[in-house]
Order: structure tokens, then C-alpha cells, then sequence
């Protein structure tokens, strides 16, 4: 498995209405679904943006329901016009999209002491799961009302699985947990190779219990529903994995990996299921390395970098 040569990438940023001068928001989540808005961000400070056009500032109707602080995104897979987050508001801490991001409903109710936290769609939008205020709850009815999922305590990170619509799975400290019955009960999983200091775990789309976790001593991936984590060689570093439209003749997504290959700090992409890695990320550019990275489901190739301090950049192969 070694790295072939740098691909040439055309990079551009994506607008977001910060004047010139200003430092934009700490990108914390990006999503990009199948459907709607080819980009939906979460930022510290202004919440996030559904990205119609990304030459220009997104529109004020897109902030409807605006949370001040944006820290989970999820898109149901089987329903994409379907976007869930959760964060930070002076009213209500999570709302729903259901037309890709045009307009943000609040939830009706929330869980006692909900805030920010982890929040999932499962794949056919059944059920939204969020983890706050140290524990887990369901919702059938978009927040109307809520249920506690048993076997879970403190703060969770959750995905729901790319296809079983029953199942999502749980992650804190070196414990892994996995719940077959909709985040009514979650039971722990024995799980072999789960790194530590990892960035956010990553379900992927339209595969099942198929899961990605980003770590700082690598790369890992499961194909068994978190059972078995294998480490992938070369990487020694990696802050965020995501998911891109399948290159022809591939059924599995294009992978990109923000982190350090082989000494080399860039953003890498992969069509092979992880065999093998190309740089796409110009080393001339002082980003490399840093921020949450995702994939365009529609656009082969298209991948969108989100950083701390320097906005959202997109790149496409020239």
C-alpha cells in the first residue's frame, strides 16, 4: 500500500459572507448530502450554513432556526432532503431540516439538560438519537417527544450504521457500544483495535457496519460493525476521514483522509477501499493536515475541506 504520485487539485473557498479582515469560524462538522444542498456546514460563532452556491454568501433565509454554534450534522441516507444538527441556541439547542437545508425547524421538545452533544439520523429518518447532557435519548416524531436509550451513560459519540436502519452505534473513551432495536437499548461490543485520540467516527454510506475512526496513531476500519478495528499502514496521523461519489466502475465511495502519510501532512484520496493513497492537497498551501474533510456524494473527485481559522475550501481534479 504506498502512496502514488500527487494528483493536480484546483482549490477555491467557499463563501460564506466573512468581510475581508475577519477571521472566519472554526469549522466543527460538514456534511454532504445525496440531495439538496450540496454542503452543509457547522461553525462556531454563526452555526453553519446550507451552501446552495458556494461562489456565493449563503442566503439569510438559510439561517432560520440558527443555532449559534453548530457541533453535529447528520443526513439520513435512504431520505437526504433530511438533515438533523445539534449545538448551541438561546432557545432551542437542536433542529431538523427537511427540504435540504431551505428551512430549520426546531425541535417542539428536548431531552432534560440537552445541549450540543452527538445527534443521528438513522438511515431511513425513523428516528433521531442524540447524546447530551451526559445521556442518550430517541425521538420518533422530529422532538415532539423523546425517549431514554438504556445501557448508555455520559457523553456519547454516535453514528448510525449506512444501511440497517435499526442500528447505531456508540463510542466513548475505550468503550464501544452498538444497539439493534432503533437506540432503544445499547449493549457494549468487545471491540479489538479501537485507537484512543481519535477524531470522530464515520459510518459509511450505503454499506453495512462499515465504520472509518480518524485517530492520532492512524487509520482505522471496521467491516464487521466495530468487532474488529483494523489499523491501515503508513498512516501515522489522521484527524478526519469522509466519503465521495465511487470512481467508475467502483461501487465503494471514494475515500479522503486529512492527516499525515508516510511523513507527509495533506489531504489523500483513496479509490480503492483504503489500498492504496494519492495527495491531492497542494503542499505549497499552509493548510495540510488540519480540519474536517469530507466527500460530495455527486461530483466525483469533489471534496470539501473545512478549517479552524481559514473557512471551508473545496477542491476538484483538474
Amino acid at each position: 500500500m504506498a502512496a502514488q504520485d500527487s494528483l493536480i487539485y484546483h482549490w477555491k473557498r467557499v463563501v460564506t459572507g466573512v468581510h475581508k479582515g475577519e477571521t472566519e469560524a472554526t469549522v466543527v462538522d460538514l456534511v454532504s448530502p445525496i440531495e439538496g444542498s450540496h454542503l452543509i456546514s457547522a461553525l462556531q460563532g454563526s452555526g453553519g450554513f446550507a451552501h446552495w452556491r458556494l461562489d456565493r454568501a449563503p442566503l439569510r433565509k438559510s439561517m432560520t432556526g440558527q443555532l449559534t454554534d453548530t457541533e453535529s450534522l447528520s443526513w439520513a441516507v435512504d431520505c437526504p432532503l433530511l438533515v438533523v444538527r445539534a449545538g448551541r441556541s438561546p432557545s432551542k439547542n437542536g433542529s431538523y431540516t427537511y427540504d435540504g437545508g431551505v428551512t430549520w425547524n426546531e425541535f417542539a421538545t428536548e431531552p432534560p439538560g440537552a445541549v450540543a452533544g452527538s445527534i443521528v439520523f438513522n438511515s431511513t429518518a425513523q428516528v433521531i438519537v442524540w447524546a447530551t447532557g451526559g445521556s442518550t435519548w430517541r425521538s420518533f416524531d422530529f422532538g415532539k417527544t423523546w425517549g431514554k436509550s438504556e445501557g448508555l451513560s455520559g457523553n456519547m459519540e454516535l453514528v448510525a450504521d449506512g444501511v440497517t436502519p435499526t442500528r447505531t452505534y456508540a463510542l466513548s473513551g475505550d468503550k464501544f457500544y452498538s444497539s439493534d432495536d432503533t437506540a432503544r437499548s445499547f449493549q457494549p461490543v468487545e471491540s479489538i483495535g479501537l485507537p484512543s485520540a481519535r477524531g470522530r467516527m464515520r459510518a459509511t454510506e450505503y454499506q453495512v457496519g462499515d465504520l472509518w475512526i480518524p485517530a492520532q496513531t492512524g487509520l482505522f476500519h471496521s467491516m464487521d460493525a466495530g468487532k474488529f478495528f483494523r489499523k491501515l499502514p503508513y498512516f501515522e496521523s489522521v484527524e478526519s476521514i469522509g466519503f465521495g461519489k465511487p470512481a467508475t466502475g467502483e461501487r465503494y465511495p471514494a475515500l479522503f483522509a486529512n492527516g499525515k502519510y508516510k511523513g507527509i501532512l495533506g489531504v489523500f484520496r483513496s479509490n480503492d477501499k483504503g489500498l492504496s493513497w494519492t495527495r491531492i492537497s497542494d503542499p505549497s498551501r499552509d493548510f495540510e493536515g488540519h480540519g474536517v474533510v469530507t466527500g460530495d456524494p455527486r461530483i466525483y473527485g469533489r471534496v470539501y475541506l473545512g478549517t479552524k481559522d481559514r473557512g471551508i475550501l473545496y477542491g476538484d481534479p483538474d
